[in-house]
């Protein structure tokens, strides 16, 4: 089994067994849960029966296409009233009715099949864009089939306090990340009234199951307040292209979700045993340390320990992990450069050529669930032994580290005290990984300007990078890849899935005379090929100090690649490849918006507390060819 298997695997057993769970003992909520499973299978039943309508007109011999698009915005309003609930109970289900227009693969899975979109965005594509009509009937067919599925399922629902209150919470984080993009309203791009959907379906499932009265308390009240400014909110903003998503997002969203995550403290048991990559006793997605670490990590129990933190980091910039002990993690992610070299590839260690790719930060990697351009690993310990071994940057193993560490009594010392109450206390293969991984755990940047914006801290943007987020977040279509607030491929609202992209990188900066760069991404390491060109979405936290970009560094500018989207990036420029996933239509950015895109951007630099470098390293015995090595290596 792979290593991305399994944890693919041990998300979804975490994940089923709070999603699933009901009640094993008599307790006071059953009664609530009963009307609340009563309120689901109504909503279910009028979704079937909409849907069983549109399956109906698409099988006449002349549909009228008019009347079918007033159904599917029926069934779509259907759907957003139980989305929060149906998400959190199933979200394999509801990827089937309701996901990306893009095809996917089984990885794990030997045949490689390639599972075809289908779903509501299918069938909104085919009435909105015109589409033959046996595809309209399959997509209702199989929408019918879903819907039918999911009552059944129904039926045996029994969610818990918590679970109605994190199912609440993470439906507002899926409008404000998701809905306001138009990540699943394509083509009717009808954001504002789909969100009104969602967040009414929300609170009315929560008032349905504690009752009214639960709302008559301060806090209860003051959410019933910003429940109203929301939908007011939405109401008079419904034009895709000018929807304030700051203002919706900062003065609306964050204050309802504060207001539930203090009703949610009200519960007996407010809050469940898991860690999650949310950490739901945070008011939001935008507080200090809202995202957890441990949850990425290796070992999800585990927690930072400062001492292993340290130790790591003296690893991080000691050449001694190299061959030649000339050259340290530190030499390809320099801190004062965002931790990057700069370059469009690194230095091969021999000093012959470059690498493959180009070296990407490791800031909120800890926030990552899949490691390199392409994806090929989960763990940031595995990240680090991949780069010990690689020829053309440590070349070495740990066959010859270990014994090296241990010619200095002072990393011994360390590692002992480091380790200290593990099985293995010593020099060892694995605690040298699991060190660095942990110091590069604390290597984030979640204080920016924006975080402390969105904070309502006594920061303040400017009217151009407000517009800058308004059009990232909207009509640049930037954040339907790049998802708030990790800005990374980390798919909300619960971030267990790290995306790849296929964009069309070309080979050179000359968009007008160039082609496509032929690394095969993704499909070296999966042998998919529809992931040819696939690359994983990065971060564009200190984006302004990580340059140059993409895979290959082929852009020196922000300026340079703003243009390569706003043309349609491969495709756009008529270059291929054939399945990229990037939309090929010119985004219509004017020189003004591109500049407001990338004030905004700039917004999200924050490298506080993280870029110093050990004062010294530990010592080697004189005379050992490591006594004097150079801090942070040679390059």
């Amino acid at each position: 089994m792979s290593s991305r298997k399994v944890i693919i695997l041990f998300a979804v057993l975490i994940t089923g067994f709070f999603l699933f769970s009901a009640f094993t003992e008599s307790s006071g909520w059953e009664s609530q849960a009963a009307d609340f499973r009563k309120h689901f299978i109504l909503k279910t039943d009028s979704l079937y029966t909409v849907i069983e309508r549109l399956e109906t007109m698409a099988g006449q011999p002349k549909p009228d296409i008019g009347k079918m698009k007033i159904e599917f915005r029926n069934a779509r309003k259907f759907y957003k009233e139980i989305e929060f609930m149906s998400e959190y109970y199933n979200p394999y289900l509801c990827k089937k009715m309701n996901g990306p227009l893009i095809p996917e693969v089984e990885e794990d899975d030997p045949s490689k099949n390639i599972h075809e979109p289908e779903g509501f965005q299918v069938l909104e594509e085919l009435l909105y864009e015109g589409g033959e009509q046996t595809k309209m009937l399959a997509e209702c067919t199989l929408l019918k089939g879903y819907t039918g599925r999911l009552r059944t399922m129904s039926m045996s629902l029994k969610p818990m306090p918590a679970q109605m209150m994190e199912a609440a919470r993470l439906e507002l984080v899926r409008v404000i990340t998701l809905g306001v993009t138009g990540f699943d309203s394509p083509y009717r791009l009808a954001i504002t009234e789909e969100s009104e959907w969602a967040i009414t379906g929300t609170i009315t499932g929560l008032k349905v199951y504690f009752g009214k009265e639960f709302f008559e308390t301060p806090e209860g009240k003051s959410a019933e307040l910003n429940y109203k400014k929301t939908l007011t909110f939405l109401r008079k903003n419904k034009n895709f292209e000018t929807f304030d998503r700051m203002g919706f997002t900062k003065g609306c969203i964050n204050p309802l979700s504060i207001d539930i995550k203090k009703l949610q403290e009200k519960l007996e048991s407010p809050f469940l045993p898991y860690v999650t990559a949310f950490d739901f006793k945070k008011d939001n997605i935008f507080s200090k340390d809202a995202f957890s670490v441990s949850y990425f990590s290796i070992e999800v129990k585990d927690t930072l320990n400062p001492l292993k933190a340290e130790l790591g980091k003296l690893l991080f910039y000691d050449p001694v992990l190299s061959e030649n002990g000339k050259r340290s993690c530190a030499s390809c992610h320099q801190p004062e450069k965002g931790f990057t070299d700069g370059l469009p590839k690194s230095l091969a260690i021999d000093g012959n050529g470059v690498v493959q790719r180009n070296a990407p930060t490791i800031i909120n990697a800890a926030y990552q669930n899949a490691l390199f351009h392409d994806a090929r690993m989960v763990f940031l310990e595995d990240q680090i032994e991949n780069v010990v071994n690689a020829v053309q940057e440590l070349h070495s193993n740990f066959e010859e580290v270990v014994p090296k560490l241990k010619q200095s009594e002072e990393y011994k010392v360390l590692f002992k005290e480091a380790f200290k109450g593990s099985r293995n206390d010593g020099i060892t293969a694995f605690n040298i990984k699991s060190a660095i991984a942990w110091y590069e755990r604390t290597v984030v940047a979640t204080n920016s300007r924006f975080d402390q914006f969105m904070r309502g801290e006594n920061v303040s943007f400017t009217k151009q990078e407000i517009e800058g987020f308004n059009l990232f977040m909207g009509k640049a279509q930037c954040g339907t890849c790049h998802f708030m607030p990790l800005f990374n491929g980390s798919v909300p609202p619960i971030y267990t899935k790290t995306e790849w992209e296929v964009i069309g990188v070309p080979a050179s900066k000359n968009l007008s005379d160039t082609k496509l760069d032929e690394d095969p991404g993704r499909m070296e390491v999966n042998n998919v090929p529809i992931h040819k060109y696939a690359f994983k979405t990065p971060t564009l936290r200190n984006i302004e100090l990580t340059g140059p970009y993409m895979h290959n560094g082929v852009f020196t500018t922000l300026e340079e690649i703003m243009d390569f989207y706003n043309r349609g990036g491969g495709k756009g420029i008529g270059i291929g490849p054939e399945h990229q996933t990037l939309p090929e239509d010119s985004l219509n950015l004017s020189n003004t918006q591109i500049k407001s895109i990338i004030a905004f951007m700039k917004t999200l630099n924050d490298t506080t507390g993280i870029t110093s470098r050990p004062e010294r390293l530990p010592s080697f015995p004189k005379g050992n060819a490591l006594e004097n090595r150079k801090m942070g290596g040679e390059y």
